[in-house]
This record gives C-alpha cells, structure tokens and sequence, in this order.
C-alpha cells in the first residue's frame, strides 16, 4: 500500500485531476513495463484499460 503516496509520486503517477470542474489529487491510470534485470522499457500515463495489455506487449 502507498497511504503517504511516496511510490505514486516517484513514477510521477500522483496528480492533480479534474472532474465536473473540482480538482483533486489522485492517482493517473498508468502502466510500467520492467525487465528482469529491473530496468524501465516503458512508462505510459493517461492510459485505457483495453488498450493497456498491447501497448505493454508492444514494448517489450
């Protein structure tokens, strides 16, 4: 668990956003593709659900 955001906010994954005109902080959709050696291939943000799986697999 991330209670003090501290991981959100390393992956740059803690932001603000914006519905029906309040702003909040919350957490951005994303998804992070790392190799067994533990380096980053690829960091996407803003991502869809659906999408997500391929745009990972593409990366690899």
């Amino acid at each position: 668990m991330d209670a003090d955001h501290a991981i959100s906010e390393a992956y740059g994954t803690w932001q603000e956003k914006t519905n029906f005109g309040k702003k909040y902080m919350g957490i951005v959709r994303s998804h992070f593709v790392i190799d067994e050696k533990g380096i980053l291939l690829d960091a996407s943000y803003n991502v869809k659900p659906d999408a997500s799986p391929e745009a990972a697999l593409a990366a690899l």
